[in-house]
């Protein structure tokens, strides 16, 4: 049979107390813990991805990061209640997983297998005023006084002025003795 000294039996019966105490201290936790790994598409570790737990009903959010050894986040002390836990990553598309259910002492499971963004830009422009003015075939340009007075023009001529128009350019053909005009309109003749 076995004995055991009485200094001996008494720091047994406390270590055995003490296990009770911490096993007992255990179950009466008032909430849960959601736990999970974030993966990308090929199976590849995701660290730092940034994963949330929103409450349903009251809108509480609690956080958690994941490692970088395994891709696993851990949030804990979460209170029971249905929660949107959603996974975000720069470069990756959002993912969110909806209900959870977290119990009391219970761990919650939910892994991520994110996907890389394809994200595409829409550029919407809006003017006012027309391209191209469809109702009649000609083409003009307006030079207000201002512009024709400190415009920098080397000879003065009203018609080295109208090089400055959009879709003129100068005709190197002219001759004094020609009544054609040094210049060109968008590809007519000059």
């Amino acid at each position: 049979m076995f004995s055991l000294s009485s200094p001996s039996r008494f720091w047994l019966i406390l270590t055995l107390v003490i296990a009770s105490f911490a096993v007992q201290a255990k179950g009466q936790t008032i909430s849960g813990t959601i736990v999970g790994t974030v993966l990308d598409q090929q199976g590849g570790i995701l660290a730092g991805v940034g994963v949330t737990a929103t409450n349903a009903e009251t809108a509480l959010t609690y956080q958690g990061v994941s490692d970088n050894s395994r891709g696993m986040y851990i949030i804990p002390e979460v209170p029971p209640g249905v929660y949107h836990v959603r996974a975000r990553f720069s470069g990756f598309q959002p993912q969110e997983h909806f209900p959870v259910r977290v119990d009391v002492n219970r761990v919650t499971e939910e892994d991520f297998g994110l996907k890389i963004s394809t994200t595409t830009t829409l550029v919407v422009v809006q003017s006012d005023a027309p391209m191209t003015d469809i109702s009649t075939p000609t083409q003009g340009a307006f030079f207000n006084q201002t512009q024709i007075r400190e415009l920098p023009i080397l000879s003065r001529d009203i018609n080295n002025l109208a090089l400055l128009a959009a879709g003129v350019e100068s005709v190197r053909t002219f001759s004094f003795a020609s009544t054609l005009v040094p210049f060109s309109a968008n590809g007519s003749w000059g």
